[in-house]
């Protein structure tokens, strides 16, 4: 069956197992079953289905809001975003996804951003 992503070495999951979330793929869901095999054939099923779920929401999502940032240190210094913060903790950074690690408010419209997923540069 079909694992995590292009990884077939044998291991439950890829090195950074982020990976398929910062580089999603378009995969087919697989039928699951009535009966497991195994623990390692539950987790090849599910955790296929949920990367298939996430690619069809990734491609469909609509943004929430459009900012700018300025790198500054490990954070990214995001304007224009909502006054509250963010709830979401996957950003769309120049056509590439990201996580948010962490998120500061500093006021209405800035939020301070720490990210998993690539060096953040200025102007993104």
């Amino acid at each position: 069956g079909a694992a995590w992503g292009s990884n077939r070495s044998g291991a439950a999951l890829p090195e950074d197992p982020l990976a398929p979330f910062l580089h999603p793929s378009s995969r087919p869901l697989i039928q699951v079953p009535l009966e497991f095999s195994s623990l390692r054939h539950w987790c090849e099923v599910i955790g296929n289905n949920i990367l298939a779920e996430f690619w069809h929401m990734f491609k469909e999502a609509r943004a929430s809001f459009t900012g700018y940032g300025t790198a500054a240190g490990d954070e990214l210094m995001l304007e224009n975003a909502p006054a509250e913060g963010f709830s979401q903790c996957l950003l769309l950074l120049d056509r590439q996804p990201r996580i948010a690690a962490s998120q500061r408010v500093l006021g209405v419209g800035r939020v301070a951003v720490k990210l998993r997923g690539g060096a953040v540069r200025s102007g993104q």
